[in-house]
């Protein structure tokens, strides 16, 4: 699959996520925040997909930079590894749950 399609299709996949006061970020005008697209979502979210900026394993995710601010290489940043995802959103979360599933 292209980067491009996958980014996509993940967007899409944000996108139909309510925010936390129900309404679809499309209703939620001056509230939905397309600067910060992941705040105030509803909480599955949070659950489901890694994002830019989420806390994860006691840390916050850093996928947008490729160097952190001590000049070390970010092993979070999309080309650090070739089983990354090549876009910032992971969904490392739900293979985790279907693991524990089976």
């Amino acid at each position: 699959m292209q980067d491009g399609l996958q980014l996509f299709l993940l967007k899409n996949l944000v996108d139909m996520y309510e925010m936390d006061n129900g309404l679809t970020k499309e209703e939620a005008t001056g509230y939905y925040d397309a600067k910060h697209p992941f705040a105030n979502r509803d909480p599955r979210m949070d659950m489901t997909i890694l994002y830019p900026g989420q806390e994860w394993r006691g840390k916050i995710l850093n996928t947008l930079d490729e160097k952190l601010a001590d000049g070390s290489k970010n092993k979070n940043f999309p080309t650090y590894t070739d089983n990354a995802s090549k876009n910032s959103f992971n969904m490392g979360q739900i293979s985790r749950s279907i693991r524990t599933v089976f």
